[in-house]
């Protein structure tokens, strides 16, 4: 029981989900981890470098919370589009969930703003309105997402920021986690009334009263990161969650750029961050061709080639080091995982865009590749075993040992102790007498004191104690 919830927690390189084999942990949450895996198909030699989701047993048996997690996969699999991270695969292993999806091999937003601003320098402005605009017609394409009757899902979202906009090292922006995302027709029904998804700096100020949102609520959102993304400023910036909140909730008005940006830059900044959303960009679409315009009047033209090399260039040290993890860790796999059946090869996960179903794959699915990996784990629960069992063995004689095995030292010593004296007992013919010996009076006089002496009264006499 333990080592299975150790594995689960905390995979190893090589264990195996299904057809896919781990390789490297690239991101971990208090929900589960992000793993870089391997699609292996060794009937044809066919191997895909694939980014896998695992979510944690207590979250996964949840019933509300798999339905989400089931949600976003469903509506993942209906969006299919150059700038949103493609989504491969879902399922489930014993008590945990999984999602696969294309590996994005480029650094986020977050990473190039951190990067830049720990050498003093701002992102590009030309790259980051790129990098955006293209955000932007991916985000419009999860909100136009239909479901399999043709129905639109009203897909928001929720969670737009800097971390979730990765750009991969072409140059192409791709919007990912779509984890918070809210549809009209959820198996796992509407968000709570009253509750709070996604990062506190870029939330609108309806999404903070826990109202509906719609695809304007994500707009706001692309407002933030852009603003951020030129000044390093956001709108609110209260010392914490609370104070931004309570300046969200009571509609303030925002701080806007002033003048780091051209007024072209200025006007979309302020329209996506409208305090009042039917004053904003009606849709993502709509940003994107404002990001275009401001592009072309500005700078001419800036292609995802250009934005490529520029990120090459200023991410270098960091993107030479993923590569070298990655080829160390694809090389450090270990032998038997890239040979023999898969598995979970008993089990099978189906996924498409017309229907989305978790499957049960025996009991022991995820386990370690090698058998010395399995043997130090059974190694080390039972010198715990031992270890907590002397431990307790030897406290609990210690409390039950008998008298009579005290060490010889001890006996020794107490028989070299002196005699208590002889208490002389108290006369019989005195049932009342006090066990407490009165004071002479002669000590009031100041007279010097003599022994007491010991008389017994004859038999045919009365006792008096003044005698």
């Amino acid at each position: 029981m333990i080592g299975t919830i150790l594995l689960f927690v905390s995979p190893l390189p090589g264990a195996r989900i299904g057809s896919y084999e781990l390789v490297m942990p690239i991101a971990r949450g208090g929900m589960g981890e992000v793993w870089l895996a391997r699609l292996q198909r060794s009937e044809l030699s066919f191997k895909k470098l694939v980014a896998i989701k695992l979510v944690l047993p207590q979250y996964a048996a949840e019933p509300r919370f798999h339905a989400m997690f089931m949600d976003e996969g469903r509506v993942a699999a209906q969006i299919s589009h150059p700038n949103v991270a493609q989504v491969l695969d879902i399922g489930t292993v014993d008590d945990m969930l999984y999602m696969v999806f294309e590996w994005v091999n480029g650094d986020s937003l977050q990473t190039l703003a951190r990067t830049l601003d720990a050498d003093g320098d701002r992102p590009d402005v030309a790259v980051v309105l790129r990098i955006l605009a293209d955000a932007a017609r991916g985000l419009h394409a999860i909100h136009e997402v239909k479901d399999e009757s043709g129905e639109y899902l009203a897909a928001v979202h929720r969670d737009i920021s800097p971390h979730n906009i990765m750009v991969d090292a072409s140059g192409t922006a791709k919007v990912i986690d779509l984890g918070v995302a809210k549809s009209n027709n959820r198996a796992s029904g509407e968000t709570t009334s009253g509750s709070i998804r996604g990062k506190v700096r870029y939330m609108s100020p309806e999404q903070t009263t826990g109202i509906s949102v719609d695809r304007r609520t994500d707009i706001w959102a692309m407002g933030v990161v852009l603003q951020f993304m030129l000044t390093g400023r956001f709108p609110y910036d209260g010392e914490n969650d609370v104070v931004i909140l309570t300046q969200l909730a009571t509609r303030q008005k925002p701080w806007t750029v002033t003048d780091e940006v051209s007024d072209a830059v200025r006007s979309v900044v302020c329209r996506c961050l409208a305090v009042e959303r039917g004053a904003r960009f009606a849709t993502a679409a709509a940003l994107s061709e404002a990001l275009e315009e401001v592009i072309a009047n500005e700078f001419g033209s800036i292609s995802s080639a250009e934005v490529g090399e520029y990120l090459g260039e200023k991410l270098k040290a960091r993107s030479a080091n993923r590569e070298l993890r990655v080829r160390k860790a694809l090389a450090d796999l270990p032998s038997s995982s890239t040979s023999g059946p898969f598995v979970g090869a008993t089990g099978s996960s189906e996924f498409s865009a017309s229907s989305v179903q978790s499957s049960s794959f025996r009991s022991g699915a995820i386990r370690v590749a090698t058998r010395r990996r399995v043997w130090a784990w059974l190694a080390l629960g039972t010198g715990v075993l031992a270890l907590v069992s002397a431990t307790g063995f030897a406290a609990y004689s210690r409390a039950t040992e008998p008298v009579s095995s005290l060490s010889t030292h001890a006996t020794t010593a107490l028989r070299a102790m002196p005699p208590l004296p002889r208490l002389r007992p108290a006369p019989t013919s005195a049932p009342s007498a006090s066990p407490y010996v009165p004071l002479p009076t002669q000590v009031s006089s100041g007279k010097a004191l003599s022994p007491p002496v010991s008389r017994t009264p004859k038999p045919d006499e009365p006792f008096d104690s003044r005698k």
